[in-house]
């Protein structure tokens, strides 16, 4: 496999990643509105809706590093901080 075809791998399983996450979240969103509304306390939930939310931010920020690997053909030895 070529680099650019791993890092198109990479991509694809970043994306699943991301959108199953965003699936996660929703429904955790739900149960907490619906708790909140029955008077339960949601503050652990929330503790981990906000965990959730900065992994994904870490996801997304993954994601676009994969994309520039591509743009950039797949290069090995890429440093995305130069």
């Amino acid at each position: 496999m070529t680099d650019l075809q791993h890092e198109r791998t990479e991509l694809a399983h970043a994306d699943r990643h991301i959108a199953d996450a965003d699936r996660r979240v929703g429904r955790l969103i739900e149960r907490i509105m619906e708790n909140k509304a029955k008077g339960w306390d949601t503050t652990e939930a929330e503790r981990l809706l906000h965990l959730m939310h900065e992994i994904l931010d870490q996801w997304h920020a993954h994601r676009r590093i994969i994309l520039v690997a591509i743009e950039r053909g797949g290069r090995p030895g890429w440093n995305p901080t130069s």
